[in-house]
């Protein structure tokens, strides 16, 4: 758990409201308790606002008037609650490990700190940038490069020679 003060530092973000606040999570407006954070990303949109629960939103400083709770302040919301995302990101750390139940061809080309999960198959001449995680049972295609710290879920299917990343 955060608090909104701490949120407005790491996001570099103007508060409006209590900083000692506590923000548990991230959520949609519809779904947002008193603990979430929540955005809106675009002024069509504010109308929503007097049916949320949020703790707090993440809004543009034009519309701070349709909200009267806590509040950070962004030019971008949709880019701020982006990042904000990154902080609650409660996903378990790559290993940086090829695992023994992947298929990695010959000729794939792996960057530093690669992920591959067990049942994970990367097809020939395939490149991989650094840190990139390849999630269990995922398929990469002949000639595909995925660019340096990219996940690929588990499950996931990238077709031959695309690029990304």
């Amino acid at each position: 758990m955060t608090t909104l003060g701490e949120l407005a530092k790491v996001l570099e973000l103007e508060l409006r409201g209590d900083p000692a606040r506590s923000i548990a999570s991230l959520a949609a407006l519809e779904s947002a308790t008193a603990g979430d954070l929540s955005f809106v990303s675009e002024k069509k949109h504010l109308h929503k606002v007097s049916d949320t629960n949020a703790g707090a939103l993440i809004l543009h400083p034009d519309w701070v008037e349709a909200w009267s709770g806590c509040a950070l302040l962004s030019t971008t919301p949709y880019v701020a609650f982006a990042k904000a995302t990154r902080i609650f990101d409660n996903h378990p750390p790559s290993s940086g490990q090829i695992h023994e139940h992947a298929s990695v061809a010959d000729s794939a080309r792996i960057g530093v700190d690669v992920t591959i999960d067990a049942g994970a198959r990367v097809e020939a001449n395939v490149v991989l940038g650094d840190r990139v995680w390849i999630g269990a049972g995922a398929y990469i295609g002949h000639g595909a490069s995925i660019g340096a710290d990219t996940v690929i879920k588990p499950g996931a299917v990238i077709c031959h020679a695309v690029k990304f990343g």
